[in-house]
């Protein structure tokens, strides 16, 4: 995380977060023709905040590309209880940051999340998940990601 970074979570300071969050929405907004159109209106416009993560499925794809990797996320919005899936293909990397406190019976809270460039084919997925900031880190192909909402509430 470059602009919601734990200390800045931590700290409270609400003048700050919110300059480092407009910085970010600039950085994000730069981002839209790495998107498709669907997954740029989506994250432009909702937010998995205070969601549930559900799962985290890794899965081994197309042995015959350079990135065969593809990573699920199932979330469950507290707002509705719908559940959806992120799915990203054409995966390059990825981390799990989970500290010694946080429960380990569910992976956590979505609080916050960033999309940022690795490089010019690349983007970053990164969530920081509340109360202990634990961190989701993927990267992915430009336009490599989809969204679907699988149960409503």
């Amino acid at each position: 995380m470059r602009y919601l970074t734990k200390e800045l979570y931590i700290s409270h300071s609400f003048e700050q977060w919110e300059e480092n969050y407009n910085k970010y929405l600039e950085e994000f907004h730069r981002l839209e023709p790495r998107f498709t159109k669907k997954a740029y209106k989506f994250f432009s416009s909702y937010s998995f905040h205070d969601a549930e993560i559900l799962g985290f499925e890794i899965k081994r794809q197309y042995p015959n590309l350079m990135y065969p990797l593809e990573i699920i996320i199932t979330v469950k919005d507290w707002n509705d209880d719908s559940i959806w899936e992120i799915k990203y293909k054409r995966v390059t990397n990825y981390e799990i940051n989970i500290s010694k406190n946080s429960d380990q019976h569910y992976l956590g809270i979505w609080g916050y999340q960033e999309f940022l460039p690795v490089n010019d084919k690349i983007i970053s997925h990164e969530i920081m998940m509340i109360p202990q900031c634990d961190t989701l880190k993927i990267e992915f192909e430009n336009k490599h990601i989809q969204i679907n909402k699988v149960k409503n509430s």
